[in-house]
Order: C-alpha cells, then structure tokens, then sequence
C-alpha cells in the first residue's frame, strides 16, 4: 500500500509477525562516554515496518500490560548494562529513560521510588514528563506545569516516579530541530484511550540508526493509520526518551535492542 503524505511517499510493510538531540552524555548527539569494545547483537522482530523519503523504519511496539508493575530504575552512577538490570529486577520487558549528563546526573526531573534525585529544568528540547501517581496511573504531561501542580492535580513530591525528557510531540507537532541527524529513537506513547506503550524505532538494516527527530510526528501519523493489535487507538501523546548509542529496548516477545554506551535509566514493566 502506498499513500502520498506530503512530499514523501509513505509506504507500509507488516511484519508477519503481529506479537506485539539533546547534547548529553546519552541520546542521540552520544557524547561524553566511549562505546564498549562490543556492539551487543539485536534479537529484533518489528511489529511493524514503515517507509519514509525512501528509508524504512522498524517499529517495536510494547504496549504497557499493568501499570502498577511500572518502575523506573536509576543507572547514572552505577553504569549496570541493561541486560543486567532487567534480570536483576525481574523486568519482563523494558525501556531506557531520558538523558543524562556528562558528570552522570539526571537531565531534568527524575524521581524514582519516592526519591527525587534531580527537579525540572525549562528546556525548548525537554518539554515533558512522564509519571506516575501513588495510585499507579501514568500520565504524560507537558513541563507547563512548571512549579505547580502537575495537569490532574498532583505535586511532584507524591509521585511514585517522574521522568522528564522529550521533546514531547502529537501528530499534529512540527519539530524543529537544530543539528539533527539519523538515530535509533525511544519513546513512550498514550493512546485515545489512556492505555501507554514504550515504541522503540530504527532504520530496517541498521537497528543502532533510525529517523531524524523531526520525522518523528509523521511516521506516528503514519503508525496511527495502521489497525495493529499492539496499538488499536490512535497515539495522540508522544515522549522522546534518550535515543542513539544509550538506547535499550526490549518486549515480552524477546525483542532486545541492546546500548553501546550506558544508559542512564530504565522503565520496567514486570
């Protein structure tokens, strides 16, 4: 199927299996750290495969099974590999956080199990957060809510766990990035229907590189015109997590997109 999206020619390739740049030591501008000596090999399987101004781009769709069962674990200090975190903890799939910086410090808000380790930041690239209540319910909200209560009324001290990262986006978003480039990308969605996934995406032949930031809001649209069973509703509150080099990503099919260099967090869902 071809459609005609703009300038660009958009075609879809579903997999045959269903099952479902900001300047810091992580992301997707990778500086500060050196890559190990080993790029870990990816155990990939796309829920989905999109082409975009001639690249094809795989999409890893997991959707978030039990938001109780959510944490967020910090890795600035302790430079653990991701492999070692999910079996550490139990986490039956996962995703990396945000950034971080050169001298191993979260980028912005970052609160986990009740302890905030770093408050918000007014950033034009960081312009969101993901958190959870003490009542388990996620939200993904814009940092508008900077010094005050957050969009449903909590305050950021009675959080279970916050992240802030972005940029955050909708389909509708025209992200202008300065220094762009091609790198793999993470994110964390909501649906109409309030339901979360993590999305990890990179290019077909290369799971280490992916889509420019700025195309990000129309391989979404493109992904919304999809009626897959990981995500039957339309995303319609997306988050850029860290992406590039200190990216980790893995789903309860087996999917595992592993980092180069450290993450600096990890969401797992157990």
């Amino acid at each position: 199927m071809i459609i005609l999206s703009g300038m660009a020619f958009i075609s879809l390739f579903i997999s045959k299996s269903r099952t479902s740049n900001f300047s810091a030591k992580g992301g997707s501008t990778s500086g500060g750290q050196s890559p190990t000596t080993t790029i870990p090999s990816p155990t990939a399987t796309p829920t989905v495969i999109i082409e975009y101004n001639n690249k094809r781009f795989s999409l890893y769709i997991q959707p978030i099974v039990n938001t109780a069962d959510l944490t967020l674990i910090s890795n600035f200090t302790e430079k653990k590999s991701s492999q070692e975190i999910m079996e550490q903890n139990n986490c039956r799939y996962g995703i990396n956080g945000g950034f971080y910086t050169t001298d191993d410090k979260p980028l912005g808000l970052f609160r986990s199990h009740g302890e905030t380790l770093s408050k918000q930041i007014e950033s034009s690239l960081l312009t969101g957060v993901f958190y959870q209540t003490a009542d388990n319910s996620l939200f993904i909200d814009t940092t508008t809510f900077a010094r005050g209560p957050l969009a449903n009324g909590a305050r950021t001290d009675s959080l279970s766990f916050a992240l802030q990262s972005g940029p955050y986006f909708t389909t509708e978003s025209g992200l202008k990035i300065k220094d762009d480039e091609y790198a793999r990308r993470m994110l964390v969605a909501q649906d109409a229907q309030g339901d979360f996934s993590f999305i990890a995406i990179t290019e077909q032949e290369n799971t280490h590189s992916g889509p420019l930031l700025a195309d990000l809001p129309n391989i979404i649209k493109e992904l919304n015109s999809i009626n897959l069973n990981a995500i039957p509703y339309t995303l319609n509150a997306i988050l850029n997590l860290d992406g590039g080099s200190a990216s980790a990503f893995y789903s309860q099919n087996g999917t595992k997109l592993m980092e180069i260099t450290p993450i600096g967090s990890l969401l797992c869902g157990k």
